[in-house]
């Protein structure tokens, strides 16, 4: 292998000391982004993806168990396939539970080790250790990045970002002295990285990039290169493919529809272009740059488009004489292919970390085209070293200030507003993390203006719902429900909690469509709650036999639910069917364990019916005790039941115990009522055994 590493005397000593001295500077990199990064461990998360990435994941907060990982290798959870990335936040509430600072400690370890292994990467391909742990400090340090490591949801970026330096000092290895174990490492590596994030689907063109410059491989068959690469190229087209339907399964890819492909050209061109200008001076940085659509400037992207045309032709045409420069501004091109918005996916034009991988090229090609003569003199590489001390110290110092964006939801939406007052996406956004901060009042004005920026768009309307039901504004929470469930008559979650809604309103003839929609439509889970609602619906007419078979099918539906139980034993007691009705219980209790209404009328029903046998009793007295533990003994009504059955078997001193308890319960929760009921049966109690009872 013929390295050219074009690093004149800074490409340091041979042996055991360029070694200590390669530990020494991945110590400091390592060092210097822990330094600026610390305050990202006392960020809370955010509700951009964090939520159903992490807080509200079911599926990575159940161990570490085979089902984990079988999810994690099988679901396409956020449109995305990433295994790695998943297993990584299971191994996090593993650890942590949902405490953040583990995440986001977790989150800053891979971005640290990244950025060192970037800089051993590039060391080992180029031989360059100065120029090398320059272009690791930039990507460790560049405000630009920030948003991959500040946020929980982009675990996948640091992983992947790590995994693509690892590959490419296996390649740097694998070329160095071939051989199947070492093209086994690199083909691990960019699994591993593929298993992450997507991203790395570019990485074998990287590596042809590479084959010229810094590796030579002149003497190599441009075939034969092509040919080494096919399984990696086959592992690139894998993930694509899991990529695209993993996309279509969900609606990442939806907003390309309508969409025409100069207006996506016009946009990609612009947005290289900023890429660039944020590279050399990031003072106006976003988490969210809302897509012009349309609206794009079709002449400044013609005049983007010419200006990277002239660049790479200006590359090519000084290839022979600065081949680092075509290879770096080819793989910044390159890399950012699949992310560059041709095939468009979601509201934004461009994002920062879009960017993470690709801006490294971009930076070894400035980086190497510093002539070699300005470290073979003392005076040049100190005015060298002093430029690049205050680049760090600059790029440390604006990180530093975008980090103070990424504290918590609230910070972070308010950031994007200030940035983007006219998206819709982002005032909607600032409303969801205003409501997790139960700041209801403001996050209803934000949906407000949400619903007046894109009057069509459903999910406004139903957080403004939502945020006027939790401030206590009922009545002006339904016409938002109903409005939103008119825009999306598909909804069936919508369409379910409107209908829960008119019930409460006692608009039951309004509700019954809704409800019937989801229990035709919807899964199980959904159609046996419908039903349930549409059997009380039909109890409420006088229809006795449409209740009970609305409630039988719901049983059917779900055989962990107890309401239907509980309802048809309410309808049997009515029709003084006391068997069926105690049978309708019992069936509540297998279907819930943990139901409390369903222990506590069993025992109740058991204890009052017109045959009790001895076998009843221990029966009553269990559902009895059970009741009243799941309630932890706050529930007055339980402690009744509870003395009913301690009466029943004798126990009268422990009656009155727990009637005297349960009496105090409803007095100090103000219900007179109970209160008076429990003191005439505590009386009744006396006056049966004045003597009391000896203990």
């Amino acid at each position: 292998m013929t390295v050219v590493n074009g690093g004149g005397s800074e490409a340091g000593g041979q042996g055991g000391g360029r070694t200590r001295r390669d530990a020494a500077l991945c110590l400091a990199i390592a060092f210097a982004t822990l330094t600026v990064y610390v305050p990202s461990l006392g960020h809370d998360f955010v509700t951009l993806d964090d939520y159903p990435y992490v807080v509200e994941n079911e599926a990575i907060q159940q161990g570490l168990g085979l089902d984990t990982v079988a999810w994690a290798f099988t679901t396409f959870h956020g449109s995305s396939w990433f295994p790695l990335t998943w297993l990584s936040f299971a191994v996090d509430h593993a650890i942590g539970g949902l405490d953040p600072s583990v995440y986001h400690r977790t989150n800053l370890f891979w971005h640290a080790a990244g950025a060192a292994l970037l800089y051993l990467a590039l060391a080992s391909l180029t031989g360059a250790r100065g120029r090398s742990a320059f272009v690791a400090l930039v990507f460790a340090l560049h405000p630009i990045h920030v948003e991959s490591v500040a946020w929980v949801a982009e675990r996948k970026d640091v992983l992947s970002a790590f995994f693509f330096a690892a590959t490419l000092l296996a390649w740097s290895h694998y070329v160095a002295r071939p051989s199947a174990g070492r093209y086994v490492c690199v083909f691990v590596a960019l699994a591993l990285g593929l298993m992450s994030k997507s991203s790395g689907v570019t990485l074998p063109f990287v590596l042809l990039l590479l084959d010229e410059w810094p590796l030579a491989r002149t003497q190599v068959a441009w075939s034969k290169r092509i040919v080494e690469k096919l399984p990696l190229f086959v592992l690139a087209g894998c993930a694509v493919g899991l990529t695209y339907v993993a996309g279509a399964s969900g609606d990442a890819l939806e907003s390309e529809a309508g969409l025409a492909f100069g207006h996506r050209l016009a946009n990609a061109a612009i947005a290289y272009a900023s890429y660039l200008r944020d590279t050399f001076w990031p003072a106006d940085l976003s988490p969210f740059y809302p897509h012009p659509g349309r609206g794009v400037s079709v002449g400044l992207g013609v005049l983007c488009g010419g200006a990277l045309a002239l660049v790479t032709a200006i590359a090519w045409w000084r290839r022979r004489t600065a081949p680092h420069f075509l290879v770096g501004w080819l793989w910044f091109l390159g890399v950012l292919v699949p992310m560059i918005g041709l095939v468009q996916a979601g509201p934004q034009a461009r994002a920062d970390r879009f960017v993470h991988l690709a801006q490294i090229g971009f930076v070894v090609a400035l980086v190497w085209s510093i002539p070699t003569r300005v470290f073979d003199t003392p005076r040049t590489l100190l005015g060298l070293r002093v430029v690049a001390l205050f680049t760090v110290v600059a790029m440390a110092w604006a990180t530093r200030g975008q980090l103070e964006i990424w504290e918590n939801g609230v910070t972070l939406y308010e950031h994007m507003v200030d940035r983007s007052p006219n998206s819709a996406f982002v005032r909607h956004g600032l409303a969801q993390a205003y409501q997790r901060d139960r700041r209801f009042a403001a996050a209803a004005k934000a949906d407000r203006r949400a619903h007046e920026l894109a009057p069509e768009w459903v999910a406004p309307m139903v957080g403004l719902a939502r945020a006027l039901d939790a401030a206590g504004r009922e009545d002006e929470a339904t016409p938002w429900y109903a409005r939103a469930a008119e825009r999306a008559p598909h909804d069936l979650g919508l369409r379910a909690t409107l209908a829960e809604r008119l019930i409460e309103e006692r608009a039951f003839e309004s509700a019954a469509p809704h409800l019937e929609f989801v229990a035709a439509n919807g899964d199980a889970v959904a159609a046996a709650d419908a039903l349930v609602l549409l059997g009380a619906l039909a109890e409420q007419k006088g229809d006795v036999a449409l209740a009970a078979d609305r409630y039988r099918k719901a049983a059917a539906l779900r055989s962990d639910l107890a309401a239907p139980h509980l309802a048809l034993s309410k309808l049997a007691l009515a029709g003084g069917n006391e068997a069926e009705a105690i049978a309708a219980l019992r069936a509540a209790t297998r279907a819930e364990e943990e139901s409390l209404v369903a222990h506590n009328d069993l025992a109740w029903h058991l204890a009052t019916a017109s045959r009790v046998s001895v076998r009843t009793l221990e029966e009553v007295r269990r559902h009895a005790e059970r009741a009243a533990a799941l309630s932890n003994r706050q529930e007055p009504a339980v402690l009744e039941t509870l003395a009913v059955v301690q009466l029943a078997q004798g126990q009268r001193g422990m009656a009155r115990d727990t009637l005297d308890e349960a009496i105090e319960l409803a007095r100090s929760g103000g219900d007179r009522a109970l209160q008076r009921q429990l003191l005439r049966r505590k009386r009744a109690l006396d006056r049966a055994n004045p003597g009391g009872e000896a203990r």
